[in-house]
């Protein structure tokens, strides 16, 4: 938990250098799950796996035609060749194509914990900004480029559209809303454009309408469930 927002953020490393992703204050290392090495052990795991998967499958097919074709020239009325090489090729066909969804699977399961660690980071965020975050506030804190960051937010409105929301201030700019977190009050007045998930742009005032918004731990459980869920989905 950070000494300073008092939320349980993950981290961020800047050097060797750690730092809150909510409020940006230092931390220590290893304090809490960071999103530069969240998943990574999974995904180069992963990745040394498919490198492995296809060793087998090319080296093990190409051993197994070897093994075919210096047999048959050297007997070309027999089956030695056929013999040996044919139960080769389909082990190594096997074992490689085994190997190779291995590793797949451990690379997305990297992905994904990479994922749910930079929500898990906007979401801290969110309740630090009053529920309120931007695509250059997201880059910044979580130290990826702009349009990574808005990647990221427009994945969570379609995945979690109950939760998150892209909407527009008077003045045109883009934020993202998130559902459950207190907001300040002048939030609550004027205006608001809300961009659909299926793109249509809804106009509503806030005045009038208020806001119906979860409660703040409602919403960090049944976020935290679908992420855990998704994670264990994912290693299946």
């Amino acid at each position: 938990m950070c000494p300073n927002c008092r939320q349980a953020a993950p981290i961020v490393y800047r050097g060797t250098l750690a730092y809150c992703t909510a409020c940006g204050a230092p931390r220590p290392p290893f304090s809490a799950k960071s999103v530069n090495l969240a998943g990574q052990p999974s995904k180069i795991g992963g990745s040394v796996a498919k490198f492995f998967g296809w060793l087998i499958l090319g080296g093990g097919l190409l051993l197994a035609a070897s093994i075919i074709f210096f047999f048959q020239l050297l007997i070309p009325a027999g089956v030695v060749g056929w013999a040996f090489g044919v139960p080769l090729g389909v082990i190594a066909l096997i074992v490689g194509i085994l190997v190779l969804l291995g590793g797949r699977k451990l690379e997305t399961s990297g992905v994904e914990a990479e994922r749910a660690a930079k929500f898990d980071a906007i979401w801290a965020m969110a309740i630090a900004r009053g529920g309120v975050v931007t695509a250059f506030d997201v880059g910044r804190s979580l130290n990826m480029a702009a349009d990574g960051a808005d990647r990221l937010l427009t994945e969570m409105t379609k995945k979690w559209p109950e939760y998150v929301s892209i909407e527009v201030d008077d003045n045109g700019n883009l934020f993202y809303k998130l559902t459950g977190v207190a907001e300040p009050a002048d939030a609550r007045f004027g205006v608001k454009y809300r961009v659909e998930a299926d793109g249509r742009v809804r106009i509503a005032d806030e005045l009038a309408e208020g806001r119906k918004a979860q409660a703040e731990a409602e919403a960090w459980e049944d976020w935290h469930r679908q992420q855990e869920e998704m994670i264990r989905h994912g290693r299946r």
